[in-house]
């Protein structure tokens, strides 16, 4: 059965443009909910990849860092503060990745995309996803893994927000996402912003996209750590402990290995 933790690390700000609340509004909400750990890891900006709706600017980064690391010394104290990114993971941008990962305390995986190229806006996983995108998605992950750039996998059953229906490559890609969890000890998240966005339709019935029971019975054979993270994009997402016991009910009875003690 899942609990409450005293970390959260996966929390946005209004500058990805589609969350509201600065840093400083997120963490004073965090500290009021009572979590000992947090981090702010607003969508990382990509050098001439323009997505105002999805990240900030390139140009915005800096401002980004230093406003999260000022707001760390200024709550020292009172709350344990890490300064990091979600990214996607695309070969073609590890030297850019690698930057990134060195200007701040951590990296979180958050595969949206297919390509981080802006010939390729479009190709989102929240699109049509056939089972070769499934696990061309799945070898991004394993790839990202094996990087060590990575703290923690974000929403690894994403994919399902561009499906119609579970299939044999999804049992597959959700085998190969757990090996490579397991082998790399990588704790994987369970979403809630998933359960905060409701169900969609598949041809079998209406389900929460992510967290997928099905992806998760994958999961639940293998040695891998899960965490919960709030996917926040409203200074008011802490407060909604009721997404997990949505959570228990959709995975009831899976013995998935929930890690109380994740700290970046």
């Amino acid at each position: 059965m899942f609990v409450k933790q005293n970390f959260s690390y996966h929390n946005h700000t209004y500058r990805c443009g589609h969350a509201v609340g600065s840093e400083e509004d997120m963490i004073r909400s965090a500290i009021e909910e009572g979590y000992t750990y947090f981090g702010i890891s607003d969508h990382a900006p990509f050098d001439g990849y323009s997505a105002p709706t999805d990240r900030m600017e390139i140009e915005d980064k800096e401002d980004y860092l230093n406003t999260c690391y000022k707001l760390k010394e200024k709550y020292k104290g009172v709350i344990n503060l890490a300064v990091g990114f979600e990214a996607e993971y695309d070969s073609y941008r590890l030297e850019e990745l690698k930057e990134l990962r060195s200007a701040c305390d951590y990296l979180l995986l958050g595969q949206h995309n297919k390509r981080v190229d802006r010939a390729r806006y479009n190709e989102e996983y929240t699109h049509f996803v056939d089972d070769s995108d499934v696990i061309m998605y799945a070898k991004q992950l394993c790839e990202a893994m094996e990087s060590g750039l990575f703290a923690a996998v974000n929403h690894p059953d994403y994919f399902m927000l561009g499906r119609k229906c579970w299939s044999d490559a999804c049992t597959e890609a959700a085998r190969l996402i757990a090996e490579c969890a397991e082998k790399n000890d990588i704790p994987l998240e369970i979403n809630l912003k998933g359960v905060r966005k409701g169900k969609q339709f598949y041809k079998d019935g209406e389900y929460y996209a992510y967290p997928y029971r099905k992806f998760w019975e994958e999961v639940a054979k293998y040695n891998v750590r899960v965490v919960l993270g709030h996917d926040a994009h409203h200074p008011l997402d802490y407060i909604r402990e009721h997404e997990i016991d949505l959570v228990n009910e959709i995975l009831e009875g899976l013995d998935l290995k929930q890690d109380l003690d994740f700290k970046i």
